[in-house]
């Protein structure tokens, strides 16, 4: 399971403060709550966004696509594609 919660110390927010100083990135599935935070560190080239970066979620979804593009499916069958 997992467990969805907002951390605060005292009244401050500490996922919105990690975000607007550009220390991580909204998760999108869970709410939009934080994505305003991260457009603006992003916007202002903090933290993360200063250099390049590329979203978890990007990496893996270009990591997909290159393993697909990589691999030709064989004629072969499980057995002998497993002890190539």
């Amino acid at each position: 399971k997992n467990y969805i919660a907002t951390c605060k110390i005292k009244d401050v927010d500490v996922g919105a403060s990690m975000l607007s100083a550009g220390w991580g990135v909204a998760d999108r599935k869970v709410t939009n709550v934080y994505t305003p935070y991260e457009e603006q560190a992003h916007k202002k080239k903090k933290g993360l966004w200063a250099g390049k970066f590329v979203a978890p979620w990007q990496a893996r979804s270009e990591k997909v696509q290159q393993a697909a593009t990589q691999s030709t499916p064989s004629k072969k069958g499980f057995w002998e594609n497993l002890f190539k």
